[in-house]
């Protein structure tokens, strides 16, 4: 890591734990042992991503993270289902009239203006290789992320009986 950036990753870390206190769940990488699999309806992922604005495909999510309750109870998404709520989340957050005409995507880059003419939809949030056409430097966005939650589960261990108050 090169000087600087390991206090870019720390505060970085510090923000995404206090969010998740807030919303009384954690993001930990894949493997860190969550006790069961329960469905994602209990936590508000809408205020979350208002709050966080963390863009994240469905596969990375499977594959590499587990978000898990205060019991460590691993809160399950699909690809799909991920996908439908970040499409929600993003068509809410950013309207196909301040996207079209102007860049067409989350990222600004003009190459994904023809690929985005209306609302997303899950397909566009469900693995990286439709969310790199609309997130310029996806790739990279997601390997910072893994260093993120890493860092955090170093500074501040594996989330257990976090507080259950929501923003």
């Amino acid at each position: 890591m090169v000087s600087g950036e390991r206090e870019v990753v720390d505060v970085a870390a510090g923000i995404l734990h206090e969010a998740e206190r807030r919303y009384a769940i954690g993001i930990v990488p894949k493997g860190t042992n969550a006790t069961d699999l329960i469905d994602c309806g209990t936590f508000d992922v809408d205020a979350f991503l208002d709050e966080t604005h963390l863009i994240l495909d469905g596969a990375t999510l499977q594959y590499c993270f587990e978000i898990v309750d205060p019991e460590r109870h691993e809160v399950l998404f699909s690809w799909r289902e991920w996908g439908h709520h970040m499409a929600a989340w993003a068509n809410r957050i950013y309207p196909v009239a301040e996207r079209v005409g102007s860049a067409g995507s989350i990222c600004g880059c003009p190459q994904c203006a023809s690929s985005v003419q209306g609302e997303w939809d899950y397909l566009d949030f469900y693995d990286h290789h439709n969310l790199e056409r609309h997130f310029e430097g996806d790739e990279a966005w997601r390997l910072a992320f893994l260093e993120v939650v890493r860092r955090k589960v170093e500074l501040f261990g594996v989330p257990c009986a976090l507080p259950t108050t929501t923003a």
